[in-house]
């Protein structure tokens, strides 16, 4: 598993926990699940970067498509290559 990888998922797994959910659904989506908005976004960002030693610059990144834990890991993956 890439750093990125783990790190999104740590990310998730306490913004769960932190709202009182043991786990999100496979395919879920992070709006939807209120595990993702702009602040949030923000903390995932800094996150990866601690973690890839990579900045993500939020103009790069297909906002849009940041649904999924699977496609939030991809375009992330896109970002910081």
């Amino acid at each position: 598993m890439s750093p990125l990888d783990r790190a999104v998922d740590g990310w998730v797994a306490e913004r769960c926990k932190a709202m009182g959910r043991a786990s999100l659904a496979p395919g879920a989506d992070l709006h939807d699940e209120g595990l993702l908005d702009s602040v949030s976004l923000v903390e995932l960002l800094q996150v990866v970067e601690q973690a890839t030693g990579r900045e993500v610059d939020l103009l790069d990144l297909d906002l849009d498509a940041l649904t999924t834990v699977q496609a939030v890991k991809a375009e992330l993956g896109r970002v910081v290559g």
